[in-house]
């Protein structure tokens, strides 16, 4: 669910987190901090969670060793913003 919601976001937004697609931008943003307030609950270490901010580190898989394809040694990073988060954003977890 949460790798879902991931590739909606990123699928929906430029690297500078703006939406491209209208309605759907907002939509896998709500959805993407739904899901990780939903892992994460109402509290962190005794006091009520008031924003969020989700992160990613993506290295790619090597090819099966009897593929001529290269692939990128390299692990890519992207954090989104902080998010505030209200009661609203609870409602039927």
């Amino acid at each position: 669910m949460l790798r879902r919601a991931w590739d909606g976001y990123v699928n929906t937004h430029t690297l500078k987190d703006k939406p491209t697609r209208g309605a759907l931008g907002p939509l896998s943003e709500a959805y993407l901090k739904r899901v990780v307030l939903q892992r994460l609950g109402r509290e962190w270490q005794g006091r009520p969670i008031v924003a969020v901010q989700v992160g990613g580190r993506f290295t790619p898989v090597p090819p099966p060793s009897w593929s001529s394809e290269g692939s990128p040694d390299t692990t890519t990073y992207r954090l989104l913003p902080w998010w505030p988060v209200s009661d609203q954003d609870y409602r039927e977890l």
